[in-house]
């Protein structure tokens, strides 16, 4: 959060939102996996809502990527090459916009190994957001 946020600083509110916002993100989400599992309509897509939330305040930057990058993991049926730019788009726009914000104080070592655990981590959420985006057939 460091690198995205104007103002970093720790506060349970904060934490509270974020741990709240991905709980909800990932029962929204396993709800809709089941139920796409199980073959129901596409109705099942309403429960990728919370989502959204992951999105809210500082995380602002990483929804656009997050997105696109569902889509890439997510359809399947689509040309390989196609899937592959989205999701090279997805985690080099977002990383671009993050090295855009203008962090000073951390070395090289530290910038690199904070970016490189949050592409890690971008790409599982991009993945994730798949179930949601991806195709209405079962696995």
């Amino acid at each position: 959060m460091r690198f995205i946020s104007t103002d970093p600083e720790f506060t349970w509110s904060g934490t509270g939102f974020i741990l709240g916002a991905a709980l909800l993100a990932g029962l929204g989400l396993g709800t809709a996996y089941a139920l796409r599992r199980k073959g129901h309509r596409g109705w099942w897509r309403l429960f990728g809502i919370p989502l959204i939330l992951l999105g809210a305040g500082a995380g602002s930057i990483m929804l656009p990527g997050t997105i696109i990058g569902g889509l890439a993991f997510g359809q399947r049926n689509w040309p390989r090459a196609v899937r592959i730019g989205l999701a090279t788009v997805a985690i080099i726009g977002t990383l671009t916009l993050i090295g855009l914000t203008g962090e000073e104080g951390f070395g090289p070592i530290k910038i690199a190994a904070a970016l490189g655990t949050f592409a890690i981590l971008h790409t599982i959420e991009m993945a994730a957001a798949s179930i949601v985006f991806g195709s209405n057939r079962p696995d």
